[in-house]
């Protein structure tokens, strides 16, 4: 095999791997908070914010009200749920509380996790390419960007 054919071989090969590497690449998403939970996927919101939506029927009388988004924060082909409370209990001057069910093989996790930031309802979410311990990081529209730390997004 003559030099010339091994070089040769050699750029074919490194356009390849660079190919698979921009091609695996994930452009940045904006999430949107206007998805129609299916029934199951309300009843798992129920169930892992049970607390929350217990507070709230307590404390004003009425329902928690909420927007779900989704988005697949791991990667492993299921959508997780964000879930924006647009309920006045839950908001104040600096935004709203949103939380994260996670999805699992089994369907949602129990357990609804609290995202440290306030959002504004409307106010922009954009899952980065970028990710930490597995998961993808969050930007909000205020620059602000949350990264998780392996229990949860700081």
């Amino acid at each position: 095999m003559g030099v010339c054919h091994v070089r040769a071989m050699a750029r074919v090969t490194l356009a390849v791997a660079l190919l698979v590497i921009v091609t695996a690449a994930r452009a940045d998403s904006v999430v949107s908070f206007d998805v129609d939970p299916t029934d199951s996927q309300r009843a798992a919101i129920r169930r892992a914010a049970a607390a929350d939506f217990v507070d709230a029927q307590e404390v004003t009388g009425r329902a928690l009200e909420y927007a779900v988004g989704q988005a697949d924060l791991n990667d492993d082909g299921r959508p997780d749920l964000l879930v924006q409370y647009v309920d006045a209990y839950f908001c104040g001057s600096g935004g709203c509380s949103t939380v994260l069910v996670m999805a699992t093989p089994e369907g949602y996790s129990a357990k609804a996790l609290r995202l440290l930031v306030l959002v504004q309802p409307g106010e922009q979410l954009t899952v980065m390419d970028t990710q930490h311990l597995g998961m993808r990081d969050l930007r909000y529209e205020s620059g602000y960007v949350s990264t998780w730390n392996g229990e949860a997004y700081r």
